[in-house]
């Protein structure tokens, strides 16, 4: 009878309190978006960093936390700290970023702002490499996007021209040591798959034409 008693009593209580303050306990809700993160572009190789909680509040006003993926992590790799977000340019290109707000109860807010990654202008380098022993010279095309700026290669003299799509290369020197013949300019050093070399002529010391076929030109940062 006593427990019965006390139960009651506690119920009443429970009321009691309910009806004198007049409301119930409110639901939670999810955070919500504040504006809109703006869109970035960043050289590649280049890292930015942006403070993604001036972009989320939370009506409750919880403590939120942060996370962010990248929809193409070649082009951007992405991570968080804190309520930091950091942007590192991998290649040339664009992708989208999720970012995500949560709460305690998980519940979550998302901004995707654009991410264009441009290419990072810097020198690339040509090896060319010959199955034959004697060469002492040879012509060379470079195709892609670069500039008018050529050196050359350690013990090598380079003339050099500009032709449609890219420029040709006139190399002398002891080219049975292979390696670096040359240097270019070029618009996107992050990225020397997208320049071609192709060893158009070669002659020997004795300056008599070799073949071509048995050279090999390498675009390499």
């Amino acid at each position: 009878m006593k427990r019965s008693f006390l139960l009651l009593a506690a119920i009443a209580v429970v009321v009691v309190a309910y009806s004198c303050d007049g409301s119930k306990p409110q639901p939670n809700r999810p955070p919500q978006p504040v504006g809109s993160i703006p869109p970035q572009e960043i050289t590649a190789t280049d890292t930015v960093r942006v403070d993604v909680s001036a972009y989320f509040e939370d009506p409750d006003g919880d403590e939120l936390r942060y996370n962010a993926v990248s929809y193409d992590r070649e082009v951007a790799g992405v991570w968080v700290t804190g309520s930091i977000l950091a942007i590192e340019g991998g290649r040339r290109g664009q992708t989208v970023v999720l970012v995500n707000a949560l709460d305690p109860d998980g519940e979550k807010a998302s901004q995707t702002p654009d991410v264009r990654v441009i290419g990072k202008p810097g020198f690339l380098r040509a090896e060319l490499s010959y199955d034959e022993e004697d060469i002492g010279a040879v012509l060379l095309r470079i195709e892609g996007l670069l500039k008018d700026s050529v050196e050359a290669g350690t013990g090598f003299e380079v003339y050099h021209a500009r032709v449609s799509g890219g420029l040709r290369a006139f190399v002398a020197g002891n080219i049975a040591d292979g390696g670096t013949v040359l240097r270019f300019w070029a618009e996107d050093s992050t990225a020397p798959e997208g320049y071609r070399g192709t060893l158009e002529e070669a002659a020997g010391k004795d300056y008599r034409q070799r073949p071509v076929e048995s050279g090999r030109v390498v675009i390499a940062r």
